[in-house]
């Protein structure tokens, strides 16, 4: 009786796990038979129903979307080609153009329509966050909903509601280029939209708003007009994630962009990523941006590769022994030993730091033994309390300074302010190895807050202020402008990557390494391209060679801090370490910034004069030993001996 049950069961368990089989294979095949239509779009998770997972567990701030944060209606946000800004209509769409004057080029926001129901919403709720997307839901008091994800790079949303109709709304009359049963061209402000619905919609229109009955809308910017079939065709396909990988070989850095969703999308490349893709692909078409070209290819996953740059360790000796190399080395270290640091601030004592660093450093290149170890003694309780300074704070889910400056406490600057305390505890540990295990609890902490890659961490945010997919680091925690986020010092960013390759070197993290080098040459890359102008975008009227703040929705020929051309181009360049000699000599045709730089009031003989000296030596060596001594005023953390180092240094003296 027992064997008759035991063979019951397993015959039944086989005739279902038959059934299930079969029922796969007829999935499967009408699947492959069946056309992809409007209607077969579904919500990434059900309208109403919040996500709860890891990657909205931490505040991701210093990102072209972190104003959602703190401000409702939020700022502009600039994805390119699109910009976005969140109110009680819902999504606000722009396609920006760009515009020049002779100090700033603008794209700014300018509201084409919005997207939203017949009722206000609320302030978003986050559903996820991806490398370089986030997912959204606005809400009404009645319970209906909008969702939708935006991406940098992706021309086009999908919204979805458990409302009965979506509204667009219009502050100025629109036009209509084209209209089939399921999709409808629109024009306004000389931009051309597509939007696409189920074919069984209704579609009501006057001068101010277009009413669909319809539970999702695919929503694109079109490059050009003739694209809209292109588009068309490609309104099934959605994007739920966005995931980033990168990769060290012996020469090259490759850099892996995946968007996750369903079926092929649309999207757009920004130069630095065209111009060094892995494997090309057919352009459909080009948007102009603040960014320059736009390139308009269909795909789920890019590579770029790009030649990898090692950054020196410690400076290298000099190859003959220059007297005032090391009378100023002599001056430098007395000034040092006898210096008060500066108070328990972020920025200011951090430079500080650095200067101590690179001064320590060039003794030991120098084979000053015992001015090296009296120094050290010196900086290493020193380091170790200011250290102290810095608390983490889990409502911000990141480490604040006691005293913090430039807004240190809004999460701004972080990654400046922490990579100059991060390489002076690396460069004590190359000159002591017993120090790295004193500072190790207090830097791993620092590198967290600047530089996580732990996407379940709860901590702090992956990557807090690099941006992916713009391959560049943000400044603001917040991005409480207008313009969207910005970055000013393009070399202090480079150098907070370098800082952190040099404490993984110094501890021996493999894994450490590997991100440090992914950051630093992506910056390095990215910064050529948007702060240097290698994407062709700094053309008249603009009347400049760089930009030197670049911001979400424009570019300054600026500081924060003062008008000087001299500091407008020295923040580019400061601080000089020995990570700056992998890339302050990859500029091509350096007669253009020479002579932007006098053009527009740079002089040798002026505060902050030795910083453009420093780089002339990467490309006319000579010149910049004839300037030395029209130096008057150096930059204060820029030790004189440095400046002499790297005149010789590049003079291969």
């Amino acid at each position: 009786m027992k064997n008759k049950k035991i063979l019951l069961v397993v015959s039944t368990f086989v005739l279902l796990l038959c059934l299930i089989v079969v029922s796969i294979i007829v999935m499967q095949k009408n699947n492959t038979t069946k056309q992809t239509t409007i209607m077969d779009m579904q919500s990434p998770t059900p309208v109403g129903e919040i996500h709860n997972n890891f990657s909205t567990e931490t505040i991701a701030s210093n990102q072209w979307y972190s104003s959602i944060y703190k401000t409702f209606p939020s700022q502009q946000m600039f994805a390119f080609p699109l910009a976005y800004q969140l109110s009680e209509n819902g999504v606000g769409f722009s396609l920006p153009k760009v515009n020049k004057t002779s100090e700033t080029i603008y794209g700014s926001y300018i509201e084409d329509f919005t997207v939203g129901l017949q009722n206000k919403v609320s302030k978003p709720a986050i559903r996820k966050i991806g490398n370089w997307s986030i997912d959204l839901q606005m809400n009404t008091i009645t319970g209906k909903s909008i969702a939708f994800t935006l991406a940098q790079g992706v021309p086009s949303t999908t919204i979805y509601t458990n409302d009965e109709q979506i509204v667009l709304r219009f502050k100025e009359p629109y036009t209509i280029y084209n209209t089939t049963s399921d999709a409808l061209g629109i024009t306004i402000h000389g931009n051309n939209y597509i939007l696409v619905f189920p074919a069984n919609s209704t579609v009501t229109k006057n001068q101010k708003e277009i009413r669909i009955n319809t539970k999702q809308l695919f929503v694109a910017a079109l490059d050009k007009p003739e694209n809209f079939t292109l588009f068309k065709n490609h309104a099934n396909a959605t994007i739920t994630d966005t995931f980033v990988t990168w990769n060290t070989t012996e020469k090259n850095l490759e850099v892996t962009y995946e968007f996750i969703g369903k079926d092929m999308p649309l999207i757009t490349l920004l130069p630095h990523q065209y111009e060094n893709l892995k494997e090309k692909f057919e352009v459909f078409g080009t948007y102009q941006s603040l960014r320059g070209t736009l390139y308009l290819v269909t795909t789920k996953t890019f590579t770029t590769t790009l030649p990898l740059i090692i950054p020196d360790t410690t400076f290298t000796p000099l190859k003959a022994a220059h007297s005032d190399f090391r009378s100023a080395l002599k001056e430098d270290y007395q000034k040092i030993m006898n210096d008060n640091q500066p108070d328990n601030g972020d920025y200011f004592l951090g430079a500080w730091y650095g200067k101590a660093a690179n001064i320590l450093l060039l003794l030991d290149a120098a084979g000053m033994k015992q001015e090296k170890q009296a120094l050290l003694e010196k900086l290493e309780p020193k380091l170790l309390r200011s250290l102290n300074y810095f608390r983490y704070q889990k409502d911000k889910q990141s480490v604040i300074a006691d005293k913090p400056e430039f807004g240190n406490e809004n999460l701004n600057d972080h990654h400046f302010h922490y990579g100059y305390f991060i390489r002076t505890a690396a460069v004590l540990s190359q000159l002591d190895p017993t120090y790295k295990n004193k500072a190790d609890k207090y830097i791993t902490q620092l590198i967290g807050d600047i530089a996580s890659t732990d996407r379940n961490a709860t901590q702090f945010p992956f990557l807090r202020n690099f941006d992916v997919y713009e391959g560049h680091s943000w400044a603001d925690g917040f991005a409480n402008f207008g313009d969207g986020n910005n970055q000013e010092s393009s070399s202090e960013s480079i150098g907070a990557w370098y800082s952190v390759y040099l404490w993984a070197k110094t501890t021996g993290d493999i894994e450490l390494e590997k991100t440090a080098l992914y950051l630093y040459n992506t910056e390095i890359n990215s910064t050529l391209y948007y702060w240097f102008g290698k994407n062709s975008m700094y053309t008249k009227p603009y009347n400049h060679a760089i930009g030197t703040i670049v911001w979400g929705g424009k570019i300054d020929f600026a500081t924060w801090f003062s008008g000087e051309t001299n500091m407008k181009y020295g923040i580019q360049i400061l601080p000089i370490t020995p990570g700056s000699f992998g890339y302050l000599g990859k500029l091509t045709n350096f007669t253009k910034y020479e002579t932007d730089f006098y053009n527009s009031g740079g002089a040798i003989n002026k505060e902050w004069g030795d910083l453009f000296v420093v780089l002339t030596s990467f490309y006319n060596p000579q010149k910049a030993l004839t300037l030395k001594n029209q130096v008057i005023k150096s930059e204060e953390n820029n030790p004189k001996s440095l400046f002499f180092y790297t005149l010789y240094r590049n003079n291969n003296q």
